[in-house]
């Protein structure tokens, strides 16, 4: 079994949609759209190409830096690193996505530990209910009163 070729690349914004140099930014929203629907079962959250062009470059308040993953030729993953650039000046948010179809190859448990210092975290960004968890609140339900007098850990209200 051959190993497969994996490139990372950053993903450099065009002037506009319909330039010469769109291309992978518009590949890039293809996958978007396909992590997004992978996710959530529907494009509802998705983000059109002309909204994704504005808001993915940089402005005063943070710099994104963009890249994506192409295995074997086919678009794998996208991430983003973003710093903010007025506040939170030594911390950075670094968010990964990776087609379920490419996931789970080959990853080495420990390659990606932080070394000199520096840590990370990371969670899954999508419905709770795919983990079993239940949903937190019911929309419509009343809250029941307190009656005064209510003892609650020990002390009265």
């Amino acid at each position: 079994m051959t190993a497969a070729t994996c490139r990372i690349e950053r993903l450099l914004l065009p002037d506009a949609l319909d330039s010469p140099d769109a291309g992978d930014f518009l590949e890039v929203g293809e996958l978007c759209d396909a992590l997004t629907l992978q996710t959530w079962g529907n494009l509802d959250r998705s983000t059109p190409p002309a909204a994704r062009l504005q808001f993915w470059r940089d402005n005063a308040y943070r710099k994104i830096l963009l890249f994506f993953v192409r295995q074997d030729g086919r678009m794998a993953a996208r991430s983003w690193v973003r710093f903010g650039l007025q506040e939170n000046l030594g911390s950075a948010t670094v968010h990964v996505d990776v087609l379920e179809k490419f996931s789970r190859r080959g990853n080495r448990p420990g390659a990606a530990a932080p070394r000199g210092g520096a840590g990370g975290r990371g969670g899954p960004h999508h419905p709770a209910e795919l983990h079993g968890a239940p949903r937190r609140l019911r929309p419509g339900r009343p809250r029941r009163k307190r009656q005064a007098g209510h003892r609650v850990g020990g002390t009265s209200r």
